[in-house]
């Protein structure tokens, strides 16, 4: 009985539902209400309405930062006709806006990413 009316309409409340019930049923219990509400929570996290859940993505200046590193071997740079293997090093700081990139010759080590942030 309680199902339909939560389907018919997903934001109903437990105390519409209480009294719709008691409207419907005047022998039953008046005082099922804390019981519905204990109910219709569980119910409503998984068979109830989808809704918008939204995440904000804050960051303080200085608080946070972001370093990536790139291969570039797909670009063919050459130097005397030989292939150049190199990456390029990103540091960005999201807070600030900040953002630096240089070039690494050879793969990705922590003495490239130290130095690059180093450099940033």
């Amino acid at each position: 009985m309680v199902v339909p009316l939560l389907k018919e309409s997903g934001e109903i409340r437990p105390v519409a539902v209480d009294r719709e019930l008691l409207r419907r049923d005047p022998a039953l219990n008046p005082h099922i209400r804390r019981t519905l509400e204990r109910c219709m929570r569980p119910w409503r996290a998984l068979q109830g309405p989808d809704t918008a859940a939204i995440f904000r993505q804050t960051s303080e200046p200085g608080q946070l930062g972001m370093s990536d590193v790139t291969p570039m071997n797909g670009l063919g740079v050459t130097i005397d006709g030989a292939p150049l293997r190199h990456r390029l090093s990103h540091v960005r700081r999201p807070g600030s806006g900040f953002t630096h990139a240089y070039g690494v010759q050879g793969g990705a080590s922590f003495q490239a990413l130290s130095t690059g942030l180093q450099d940033a």
